[in-house]
């Protein structure tokens, strides 16, 4: 049985606001040839999280699978630089990793219509 691939830009929406799983969507934060992440505001906790999630839907459950392999791995990772993952799953086979948004800002939300000063610039690479 062959198996399809579907591409999204944006998750579905559930009664009119853009959701995934039990996460309404609150912005798109961006996108790679990959991937996409999404600021979400999570009903449970009431959290603000970033939710990860491919681009595609893998093709079948092998690669959901290595998908989930990789991001667990990662995740194991401890880093002052590097958000904590705090929930690793798969909605209707999607598979997904939540991170803690906490004070951070996107490199766009920083950099605004004013730009960066130089020695502000220069930090980010550090």
């Amino acid at each position: 049985m062959p198996s399809t691939s579907t591409t999204a830009s944006t998750p579905p929406r559930a009664g009119g606001q853009r959701q995934f799983a039990r996460f309404p969507l609150v912005r798109l934060l961006g996108r790679s040839s990959r991937t996409m992440a999404w600021q979400v505001s999570d009903p449970r906790s009431g959290q603000d999280l970033v939710l990860l999630l491919p681009r595609v839907m893998p093709a079948g459950e092998l690669h959901v699978d290595r998908w989930l392999q990789r991001v667990r791995k990662a995740a194991r990772l401890d880093h002052p630089r590097l958000a904590p993952a705090v929930e690793v799953g798969v909605h209707d086979g999607w598979p997904y990793v939540t991170y803690e948004l906490g004070e951070r800002a996107t490199l766009a939300d920083r950099v605004g219509r004013q730009g960066l000063a130089a020695d502000e610039s220069a930090a980010l690479g550090s």
